[in-house]
């Protein structure tokens, strides 16, 4: 963890399930991390990272469909969402797709 006296914020902290530092946020030991790369142009852009403990399954979830809306209101055109097989992962897509995987 660490405070910056300049912007009186503590950076390490969650900042998934938790709205303020009354809530007693948890120190974050994982990052979810969204990136956009180009097909057609050579890019890469980071659209968002969430700093986190534990995160459930719906609320990544909602994570990603917030990106993919904000990428396709910027003018992009999401093809493919692309993952490890990390737990949290598999489960978004079992959340997310209508077949089974």
């Amino acid at each position: 963890m660490y405070y910056s006296r300049t912007e009186d914020y503590i950076y390490g902290l969650e900042t998934i399930n938790s709205n303020s530092i009354t809530e007693h946020p948890k120190v974050a030991n994982k990052m979810a991390c969204f990136v956009a790369n180009g097909l057609s142009a050579s890019f890469t852009i980071v659209t968002g990272y969430f700093f986190h403990s534990s995160m459930q399954a719906s609320d990544f979830h909602s994570l990603t469909l917030q990106v993919i809306k904000l990428l396709t209101d910027w003018g992009f055109m999401v093809f493919c969402i692309v993952t490890d097989n990390h737990p949290s992962n598999v489960a978004l897509f079992q959340e997310t797709c209508v077949e089974e995987l």
